[in-house]
């Protein structure tokens, strides 16, 4: 018979802690960071179908990495190309 259906089984009692729910004082936050040089690079382009007409320049890129860990560590790194109208506008390709 498992101990949860045992109507014999007595229960240890706990004490009330005295510290609040969550994270306490002086906890330190870790945050991972981004490596320089991810295993896999895939480039998002903006879908010029949704974008108003007009000229277009590439000004660079926004990146986000996903750290999938199995068995060994692989680090994907996507970069969603940022264009730029004549009016200063820019528009940026969707993350996954």
């Amino acid at each position: 018979m498992p101990p949860s259906k045992d109507i014999n089984r007595t229960k240890p009692t706990r004490e009330k802690s005295e510290k609040s729910a969550g994270g306490q004082k002086g906890r330190v936050d870790k945050t991972l960071t981004q490596t320089e040089t991810p295993d896999e690079a895939q480039v998002i382009l903006v879908d010029r179908d949704f974008l108003p007409k007009g000229h277009y320049r590439e000004v660079g890129f926004q990146k986000r990495q996903v750290v999938d860990i199995d068995i060994s560590k692989v680090v994907t790194e996507y970069q969603a190309q940022i264009l730029e109208n004549e009016q200063g506008m820019r528009f940026v390709g969707e993350f996954p």
